[in-house]
């Protein structure tokens, strides 16, 4: 047994946190620090440019900015609330923020769209079954009106 364990069962519990033994110690959150505010470029060289280039209609809102940079890069998600931008805008602009930060070029991303009838992944063996059933439908109704067309001689 080494000599941490035979030492640790000679001390009593109230004495283990005064012990200077490095102990592994895991962290629930990771915190980032909202980092510098980068400097404008000659292709974006203001916010009604960066909104624009991100696409989403995300130029609406150049106003809630002023089109002001040191504005645009300082408010927050919470800043972003009070002036009347929605959700999903919001999420939309600071990852891009994030992103620009980094130094990728500004691009429009598309909306995705569910499938399936707009209602998602989950959704899919039912929309398999209802097509499958509109298409056994169709055919029935072709296969009708044919022999109505021609009748057996």
């Amino acid at each position: 047994m080494s000599i941490i364990f035979q030492t640790l069962k000679t001390v009593q519990r109230s004495q283990i946190g005064q012990l200077a033994i490095p102990l592994r110690q895991y962290s629930q959150m990771v915190t980032f620090s909202k980092g510098q505010t980068p400097p404008p470029t000659d292709t974006v060289p203001d916010v009604a440019t960066f909104l624009e280039k991100i696409g989403r209609d995300a130029q609406e809102h150049t106003d809630a900015f002023e089109n002001d940079w040191e504005t645009f890069w300082k408010l927050g998600s919470a800043g972003m609330k009070e002036k009347g931008i929605d959700v999903a805008a919001r999420k939309y602009i600071l990852d891009w923020q994030e992103r620009y930060r980094k130094g990728t070029e500004l691009y429009h991303i598309k909306q995705g769209k569910k499938k399936f009838d707009g209602k998602g992944e989950r959704y899919f063996k039912v929309y398999r079954a209802l097509k499958r059933r509109e298409a056994r439908i169709a055919e029935k109704e072709l296969r009708e009106r044919w022999k109505s067309e021609h009748p057996a001689n």
